[in-house]
């Protein structure tokens, strides 16, 4: 079973001497397993667009994409290369698939970082338009908002390495590619032209759909019904206090003016029937005069047009905004996974809840993120570079903890394993020109008498 699925996903014939009763033999192109699973021809969503990413990018949802876009975009980029096997001087299979498996960080000594490579020329200076932290600062945003991002690479004829970044809604998958995700239609905004790319020219980050892996999902998608009400609730918020007194009261119209006369006549008791534009005139005029903030506690003058004004429903303050607003808030920011101290919300805030805050934040909201990226970027550079050996990664972004920092430091200080110069780099000091020697302090369990770690000269290297 699991072999004919994997022809079948790769579009091989199926095997021969299937049972009888058992499985048929793969059916036309268009019926195979993976056209089924597709997007049918479609980037994204059939319902999703580029104006429902900037129609939705506002409020607690920008809030929260900002935190993780402009976090992760002052991160370095990095490109190393699977260290050689010490007797064949080359990468080991099993050694290249262990580096591309966790992040270079997590294997000491796994991966050695290159200072030179055209990869980190490029990303460098991705195009004349973008700098480093704008790439990768819109890739997250997109990635956040739509499920979905692309690298447009584009090989100059001098040799240098131009990246664009597309966004999602220009980009749709050819309906006439053979293999999923391999052929791209990319259609710019207010235009009518096409541009025909493939998978080496473009490079898809992507938060694949549980239902549909081709797919993509993201926060704003999943959450769409939480974010629509906290609009919702915003509008009614505004209109109630823009609209003043015409949100929620009854206004009882008395006598109408006599056409061609300047006095009002008629039976005092009785009511007109307006018009729908006399409707309309008489509600505009009341506006005017009286809606508004400007205008609030201003009295209401009647006369023989307008008899009486009644409330009808609820003021803004007994619609009770403030705690509505609270809990559509805790929806949003907990589905993009950042918390409100990140967002700068300092009440009810200690050093202790900012620093798990920001562990939490770094590590189960920024990490992953930064694995994608890492990860879709060696493996697609790995091809473009016929290099097998190649890694690139964004170094994550680590929680700032004063007080544990120091912790860890008197301990490596405590058991002499760290130097005066690099003790003097982790406060910003200059390097001592004898700060080659370990840091000196009592002596814990463990070391000689004179303090020294076994088997390790104070001064110089082991």
């Amino acid at each position: 079973m699991l072999d004919w699925l994997t022809r079948l996903w790769r579009g091989l014939p199926a095997l021969t001497g299937e049972p009888a009763g058992g499985l048929v033999p793969k059916a036309p192109r268009a019926a195979t397993l993976t056209s089924y699973m597709g997007s049918g021809g479609l980037g994204m969503t059939p319902l999703w667009n580029d104006v429902d990413t900037a129609r939705f990018n506002t409020g607690w949802v920008y809030a929260c994409v900002r935190a993780i876009a402009d976090r992760i975009a002052g991160q370095p980029i990095r490109v190393g290369r699977v260290t050689a096997s010490p007797r064949r001087g080359r990468p080991t299979p099993g050694s290249v698939k262990a580096a591309s498996a966790a992040p270079p960080w997590i294997r000491a000594g796994a991966v050695e970082e290159l200072d030179a490579h055209p990869l980190l020329d490029a990303i460098h200076d991705p195009n004349p338009y973008l700098v480093p932290y704008s790439l990768i600062g819109l890739t997250i945003a997109s990635l956040r908002l739509t499920g979905v991002g692309y690298w447009w690479v584009d090989e100059e004829t001098d040799g240098t390495t131009r990246i664009w970044y597309l966004p999602a809604g220009w980009v749709a998958e050819d309906p006439d590619a053979t293999v999923p995700l391999t052929k791209f239609i990319v259609r710019p905004a207010r235009s009518a032209d096409e541009f025909r790319l493939d998978a080496s020219e473009l490079i898809r980050f992507a938060t694949p759909d549980p239902a549909n892996p081709f797919d993509n999902l993201s926060p704003l998608k999943a959450g769409l019904m939480a974010v629509q009400t906290d609009r919702e609730i915003q509008q009614a918020q505004l209109m109630a206090f823009k609209n003043g007194v015409l949100g929620g009261t009854l206004v009882t119209v008395g006598q109408l003016p006599e056409a061609g006369g300047a006095g009002a006549v008629g039976d005092p008791d009785g009511r007109p029937l307006l018009t729908q534009n006399q409707r309309k005139a008489l509600a505009a005029r009341i506006q005017e005069a009286y809606a508004g903030s400007a205008n609030t506690g201003q009295p209401i003058i009647l006369d023989a047009l307008i008899r009486d004004v009644k409330k009808l429903s609820d003021s803004p303050a007994e619609m009770d905004f403030g705690g509505s607003s609270g809990i559509t808030k805790e929806r949003v920011t907990q589905l993009f996974g950042v918390n409100p101290i990140i967002l700068g919300q300092i009440e009810g805030a200690n050093r202790a809840s900012a620093t798990v805050a920001d562990e939490h934040f770094c590590f189960t909201t920024l990490a992953p993120l930064c694995v994608l990226i890492g990860q879709t970027l060696t493996k697609w550079f790995r091809v473009h570079h016929d290099d097998p050996a190649l890694v690139v990664w964004v170094e994550p972004p680590r929680p700032r903890d004063p007080d544990g920092k120091r912790a860890d430091l008197e301990q490596l200080a405590r058991y002499g394993a760290i130097r005066v110069n690099e003790l003097r780099q982790e406060h910003g000091l200059p390097p001592d020109p004898d700060g080659d020697e370990w840091v000196k302090s009592s002596a814990p369990p463990g070391t000689s008498a004179d303090g020294e770690r076994p088997g390790v000269s104070r001064v110089g290297s082991e």
